[in-house]
C-alpha cells in the first residue's frame, strides 16, 4: 500500500498541470481529466501500487494492414508509453495512448522523479493529438 505523502504528491501534480481540471471518481484509485477535448484517465491505485495516465486516441476503426503500419509509425515515434491497438467489441478497433509507471519508481522528495511525473501528465493530449494526426486521414 502506498503511503499519503506520495498520494497526496500524484494529487498536487495532477493539479499542478491541470488546476481545476482533475476530478477524482475513486480516492486512492483513479481520477480524471477534460484539457483541450482530450479526456486522460489517471489510475493511481495505491493498493497494487500501479500508475498510468492514458488517453483515447481513435475508436471506430476497421482493421487493415494501413492501419499496422500507421500504428507501427506511431510506436517509432513515441519516446515515452506506448500506443495500444485493440478490438473491443466484435470489429470494432481503437487505439489508445498510455504511460505505465510503477510507484516504487518514484520518490516525492526527488526534484527529477516531481518533473518526470509532471512530464508525464503533460505529454499525453500532444500524444493523443500525434496518434489523431497519424491515424485519422487514412482510416
Amino acid at each position: 500500500m502506498i503511503d499519503e505523502e506520495t498520494e497526496s504528491w500524484l494529487l498536487q501534480g495532477m493539479e499542478h498541470i491541470y488546476p481545476g481540471k482533475v476530478e477524482t471518481f475513486a480516492p486512492g484509485l483513479g481520477s480524471t481529466v477534460v484539457t483541450d477535448g482530450v479526456g486522460i484517465l489517471i489510475i493511481h491505485n495505491r493498493e497494487n501500487q500501479s500508475l498510468a495516465v492514458a488517453g483515447g486516441v481513435l475508436s471506430g476503426l476497421n482493421y487493415s494492414e494501413d492501419l499496422v503500419r500507421a500504428m507501427g509509425r506511431l510506436h517509432t515515434s513515441a519516446v515515452l508509453g506506448a500506443y495500444v491497438l485493440r478490438e473491443g467489441q466484435r470489429d470494432h478497433w481503437s487505439v489508445n495512448y498510455a504511460i505505465k509507471l510503477r510507484y516504487n519508481w518514484l520518490d516525492p522528495r526527488s526534484r527529477a522523479n516531481t518533473q518526470l511525473w509532471c512530464d508525464v501528465l503533460g505529454a499525453v493530449p500532444s500524444f493523443v493529438d500525434r496518434g489523431i494526426e497519424e491515424i485519422q486521414p487514412k482510416h
